[in-house]
């Protein structure tokens, strides 16, 4: 089972989020699909929109949620993916550094 996907940009990016910041989403040991359930949303979306978080001065794992739901910049940023508190909560969590 793999992790959820959100919709595709289909554009021509000079700069893509993804080219800039090379991550390495071996460290995302925790975010593993389980056999039952709902997937769980791919690492590296959950991480854009952390930084972008930062970056913002928006900490509250609720406000990054409204954010995802309002904000067309984040929307476009983890491409229409709408994870709530909870789970942005716990991605912090599981993944403190």
């Amino acid at each position: 089972m793999g992790h959820v996907i959100g919709k595709s940009r289909n554009q021509i990016e000079l700069l893509c989020l993804e080219e800039v910041v090379e991550t390495d989403t071996s460290y995302f040991g925790k975010s593993e699909c389980k056999e039952t359930g709902r997937p769980s949303f791919d690492p590296k979306d959950m991480l854009k929109l952390y930084i972008y978080g930062f970056e913002n001065g928006v900490y509250s794992s609720r406000k990054l949620e409204r954010e995802c739901k309002r904000n067309i910049e984040v929307m476009w940023l983890i491409k229409g993916l709408q994870p709530d508190d909870k789970t942005i909560c716990n991605f912090r969590r599981d993944n403190a550094m």
